[in-house]
């Protein structure tokens, strides 16, 4: 059942760990979503979603539709693939997403902080599935020793804030996301003209040359790799917006990015 369920989601890359494996960031949060049922298994794998597609504005996992629309289709589908199913966890989890796939070997840990697989990359989500029991032809995996990545440096040199060695600035990707930008941080847009995300640090990696690219169909379909403000009010005309990943932040925030980049590209002429 079990190897039958995620080759028929296209997924190859999972793991079987106990529950005791699982570094639990909000306790509270996730009682609330267990309802004191026991949980005592759980299968961290990973989503691929790189693909083939040209060079935009927007981060590359932004191209297809949000992965939390894929996410949620594959939870009702595990709810009836298995009895002992409690629940799916991904992104805003109250469990450590990353470093449960570390202990399972899904990859080993970048210096940009990403989960690098050696066949994917870093061009994955990371999801996990929660059981009261594991699964009657599951295997169990104990937890490994996280390992880090040859250290190269490649990302640390490449990152358009220096983030990565300096915490006190901010990620690009984060910019794109602000609210509210300093006249400095909205320099950094305009030299960067992305709109939403950045992947910089990824395009560098050693370990993403020749990632493999993602056999699974909802990452493929329905591509959008850049935006223009005739576009994105297409998007939101339609409904197709809503399906996106940067719709949470609201539109407000993408329109902002575009006229910045957008002037970024004009220069200023005199006026005489």
């Amino acid at each position: 059942m079990t190897e039958e369920f995620f080759t028929s989601e296209r997924i190859d890359r999972y793991a079987f760990l106990p529950f005791t494996a699982c570094e639990v960031t909000d306790k509270a949060r996730l009682d609330r979503i267990l309802q004191g049922k026991p949980c005592r298994a759980v299968c961290v794998f990973l989503i691929p979603y790189r693909v083939e597609s040209a060079k935009g504005n927007l981060s590359r996992y932004a191209h297809a539709r949000d992965y939390h629309l894929y996410f949620e289709g594959l939870c009702e589908r595990a709810q009836g693939a298995f009895p002992a199913f409690l629940t799916g966890l991904a992104d805003r989890s109250p469990i450590h997403e990353r470093s449960l796939a570390l202990k399972a070997g899904l990859g080993v840990r970048g210096k940009n902080g990403l989960l690098l697989n050696e066949t994917y990359g870093s061009f994955c989500f990371i999801g996990v599935l929660l059981f009261s029991e594991l699964p009657q032809d599951a295997v169990l995996r104990g937890p490994l020793p996280a390992r880090d990545c040859v250290g190269c440096g490649a990302c640390l040199a490449a990152c358009p804030t220096q983030c990565l060695t300096d915490p006190k600035k901010p990620c690009l990707s984060a910019l794109t996301q602000a609210k509210r930008l300093t006249e400095e941080e909205e320099e950094l847009l305009k030299r960067s003209e992305l709109i939403w995300g950045c992947d910089r640090c990824q395009e560098v990696c050693p370990v993403n040359r020749g990632a493999r690219q993602t056999p699974i169909p909802f990452f493929k379909e329905d591509l959008i790799e850049s935006l223009t403000e005739e576009s994105l009010n297409d998007l939101i005309e339609t409904g197709e917006w809503a399906r996106r990943a940067y719709a949470w932040r609201g539109k407000d925030v993408l329109f902002r990015n575009l006229k910045l980049c957008t002037r970024a590209r004009t220069p200023d002429t005199d006026q005489t």
